[in-house]
């Protein structure tokens, strides 16, 4: 019979294990800000999305879900602090090829996702997973 064993996230901020509150649902749906690198993603990501998310490429992202570019242990933990309430996803384009190495940094540092050069159709599921899990619904 296998050992199941419970995975916690190592942090060296405490800040970054409070509870999160849930992403909120706007009139438009649960707001999804990209960051600047990223805006080419707009149109293809809202149309995966579907009409329960509002893609939006500009403004503060203090709730909701945060897609930004590979930042860094030092971006993550910056990003955690100054924007408690949102879930924040790492999406590296960077073609030099996956290490695995980059996904246990940005994570440890308190990313709530990670993805290395995805497809739009997995950055959505992974946004909608991430929304499940913060308890909204994107009805």
């Amino acid at each position: 019979m296998p050992i199941l064993r419970r995975h916690h996230r190592r942090t060296a901020d405490p800040t970054i294990d409070e509870a999160r509150p849930a992403v909120p649902q706007r009139a438009g749906g649960v707001p999804v800000l990209l960051s600047p690198g990223l805006v080419d993603l707009a149109a293809p990501l809202s149309q995966a999305l579907g009409p329960g998310f509002s893609v939006e490429t500009e403004g503060l992202g203090w709730s909701g879900v945060m897609i930004v570019g590979a930042v860094g242990p030092a971006g993550v933990r910056f990003l955690r602090i100054s924007h408690p309430g949102v879930v924040l996803l790492v999406v590296d384009r960077r073609g030099y090829g996956h290490r695995p190495i980059d996904a246990v940094t940005h994570l440890d540092a308190g990313a709530d996702g990670y993805l290395a050069n995805p497809p739009v159709a997995e950055v959505a599921s992974h946004v909608q997973a991430l929304v499940r899990r913060a308890g909204a619904s994107a009805a």
